[in-house]
């Protein structure tokens, strides 16, 4: 029998506060952002991980039935994540390894032991439900685990692979972020197009390619879904009957919180865009994926 609406609602607001409320500035936000910034350090904390890890073994509730988004900043993560979670039999986190995200804890400066508990207490489930979070490839870059660590942490969990096809647009959306200091909206934010160094933004493009080539060489071909941000975008619904398709679950309706900040041309973002021509960048700098048949061969393998 389904639950009533009043039982799905609260169970949502306890279960991820931030969803609700990180987009609205009045006391009764800020009264829910600290409370949650609470639960947040006892959430992350290193005897609530190891009982609730503890018991969940015992019980069998770690076993399978996980699954990591494995994807770069400003690829449509958050939007994915909320579309996963409007689906009834999933479970979806946020950025586990961030350690600005005081919604689930802290791992800066946790060794890789005690960072293998923080992050499977996170994948603790109810039957009949899958889990999931985030995983950025900067973060797996700086923290004292790898991607292989996690595959066998999680017992070989399902990735769904989210990248966005235009680098540049990442870049300038990171930028955009950093400049108006607005990450995540339920409204578009305004901004006056700016200037972005070639420099600075060739060393970023190097450091995702490699970013995304040690991490896909990670991957078993037969256990991954690649999805790009412009799909999810574009097709939302398509795209998430593919995902749900691929974690063994009938499609649903999805929707989100979240909307696109900055829905102009690369030419109505950058002051310079001018200086981003492909004749005008270095030969081992990319506009584009950098790996497009290799994306291709994984997908048809």
């Amino acid at each position: 029998m389904k639950p009533p609406w009043q039982t799905t609602l609260l169970s949502r607001l306890i279960r991820a506060p931030q969803r609700y409320w990180q987009f609205d500035e009045g006391p009764f936000a800020r009264f829910a952002f600290w409370i949650s910034r609470g639960l947040g350090r006892i959430r992350g904390s290193y005897a609530w991980q190891q009982a609730i890890t503890a018991c969940a073994r015992k019980l069998g509730c770690l076993d399978s039935g996980n699954f990591l988004i494995l994807g770069a900043a400003r690829s449509g993560t958050t939007l994915l994540v909320d579309y996963l979670n409007c689906h009834p039999r999933i479970r979806c986190r946020g950025e586990i390894l961030n350690s600005d995200y005081v919604f689930y804890g802290n791992p800066r400066g946790m060794e890789k032991e005690r960072l293998k508990l923080h992050i499977e207490s996170f994948f603790v489930k109810r039957r009949n439900t899958l889990v999931g979070a985030k995983i950025l490839t900067y973060q797996l870059d700086e923290a004292q685990i790898t991607l292989d660590d996690l595959l066998e942490l999680l017992h070989q969990p399902r990735i769904i692979v989210l990248y966005r096809e235009q680098i540049l647009e990442q870049y300038a959306s990171l930028k955009l972020a950093e400049h108006t200091g607005v990450w995540h909206s339920n409204k578009p934010a305004v901004s006056d197009p700016i200037r972005i160094d070639r420099r600075d933004f060739v060393g970023f493009a190097e450091r995702e390619l490699r970013m995304w080539r040690e991490n896909l060489d990670a991957l078993d071909v037969s256990g991954v879904h690649y999805v790009t941000y412009e799909e999810l975008t574009r097709r939302p619904n398509e795209a998430m009957r593919d995902v749900f398709e691929f974690l063994g679950l009938k499609s649903c309706p999805v929707e989100s919180f979240v909307v696109k900040l900055h829905d102009k041309p690369l030419s109505g973002k950058l002051a310079n865009y001018d200086e981003f021509g492909e004749s005008e960048m270095p030969a081992n700098s990319i506009l584009r994926l950098p790996f497009p048949s290799e994306i291709e061969k994984r997908k048809a393998a």
